[in-house]
């Protein structure tokens, strides 16, 4: 039984950027195809982050929590972090590997006693075939997403999520978790949706720094390594998460 629902979607969108092939994949290219290349626009997006802290629920349901969570809870807080990312390809194009990672930081740089924030549980972990879920929050017998599949019965429900192959996630338990996206049958098209549990020092506010790339498949050039290389003022900012 699921102890806390998901968060709710944001419809609002944090910032959209335009990726570019890098100095390398430029070199390998003559000037024709440098400027078709630079003709291209693909882009992504990142949706506003929604977060719900946990703390009050967790104690809502004392008789639920689980005894290493109840001994943390002097010290930490825990969130559950909604996000979202959309891809938007060039008609000449189809993207067929991307990363969406998300950096964890502290508000304030002086060094906190409970450490850096974590990604305490992620979903997806792995998705290798398509199908839908439904999920929420498990307080019991250990706090973590818990997601099940769906039949077609209940397709586009507002509850309910699709996913598509291949999805792997990453930097579980550490500061910068991350989500690799793999064409298998279907190209990497449209909005997609992460979820995070942040583990943080009680009392601190974190903030997310937005980490993207890619590969698209070009219909001309073959595959073409894309990501913002130099500075981009919406990348190197930080976003309040919670």
């Amino acid at each position: 039984m699921l102890d806390a629902p998901l968060v709710t979607r944001s419809a609002k969108m944090l910032f959209d950027v335009e990726l570019e092939p890098g100095e390398k994949a430029l070199r390998a290219l003559a000037e024709g195809e440098i400027r078709t290349l630079r003709g291209r626009k693909n882009r992504v997006s990142i949706g506003e982050p929604q977060a719900q802290e946990l703390v009050t629920l967790l104690k809502a349901k004392e008789g639920k929590i689980p005894p290493d969570i109840k001994a943390m809870l002097g010290q930490y807080e825990f969130w559950q972090v909604r996000l979202s990312c959309t891809f938007r390809p060039d008609d000449a194009c189809e993207f067929v590997w991307a990363r969406f990672g998300v950096r964890l930081l502290l508000e304030s740089q002086a060094l906190e006693p409970g450490g850096s924030p974590v990604a305490y549980d992620m979903f997806p972990r792995e998705i290798k075939q398509e199908a839908q879920y439904r999920g929420g929050i498990s307080f019991k017998p250990v706090l973590k997403f818990s997601f099940i599949e769906v039949g077609a019965e209940v397709s586009g429900s507002h509850d309910t999520i699709r996913y598509q192959p291949e999805m792997i996630a990453g930097g579980l338990l550490e500061p910068a978790p991350y989500w690799d996206l793999r064409k298998v049958n279907t190209a990497i098209k449209g909005s997609k949706e992460f979820f995070l549990l942040v583990k943080k020092p009680k009392g601190t506010q974190v903030l997310a720094r937005f980490e993207i790339g890619a590969r698209v498949q070009d219909r001309l050039l073959g595959q073409v390594p894309l990501g913002k290389f130099g500075k981009d003022p919406l990348l190197e900012a930080t976003y309040p998460l919670c």
